[in-house]
């Protein structure tokens, strides 16, 4: 029997394009940002041309990711899952010299895998809103999401929940 529960995540303005009985809620979620973090603290990444002489690993599945690492990077591994990402970047393994990921997943790795000495490179290479979506049989429920969501923007609802969240991580090495 399948969970009635589904994953909700929030997915690029273009997702609703490929999978079309999916609505898009227009109010972003949240801004990903992605961003370089590198073991060698010489290494300065400011935008995604100078990767061009590093090696460069990054989580399968993003669009921005990928498209950006085999445009610009000197070669580029890519791995199923974040530990493993980090992994390549400590200096026991060294296989890579910067790991793209966005910027919160990737601090809480640091935090959970309790790596040192590794640089948040800033500022980041590229921010994308997401946005949350629903199935088409709940187009009625559309303009409410995306009037909530104004409602906790403006009333500081959404900033107060995302620093209870974030604020345990860190953000400087």
């Amino acid at each position: 029997m399948r969970s009635p529960y589904r994953a909700v995540c929030p997915r690029i303005a273009q997702y609703s394009e490929i999978y079309p009985d999916l609505l898009p809620i227009r109010e972003p979620a949240i801004v990903f940002e992605f961003v370089a973090f590198t073991r060698d603290g010489d290494i300065r990444i400011h935008d995604w041309e100078e990767l061009g002489d590093y090696s460069v690993g990054h989580l399968t599945g993003s669009v921005i990711l990928t498209r950006n690492a085999q445009q610009y990077a000197g070669s580029v591994t890519v791995v199923k899952n974040v530990n493993q990402l980090f992994r390549l970047l400590d200096l026991e393994l060294g296989r890579i010299d910067v790991v793209l990921i966005e910027r919160w997943t990737g601090l809480y790795m640091l935090k959970t895998l309790g790596c040192k000495g590794i640089h948040m490179q800033q500022p980041a290479l590229e921010r994308q809103p997401l946005y949350f979506s629903v199935n088409r049989q709940h187009a009625t429920l559309v303009p409410r999401i995306e009037a909530a969501l104004r409602e906790m923007k403006s009333d500081g609802t959404y900033d107060r929940t995302m620093v209870r969240i974030l604020n345990p991580l860190p953000v400087g090495f």
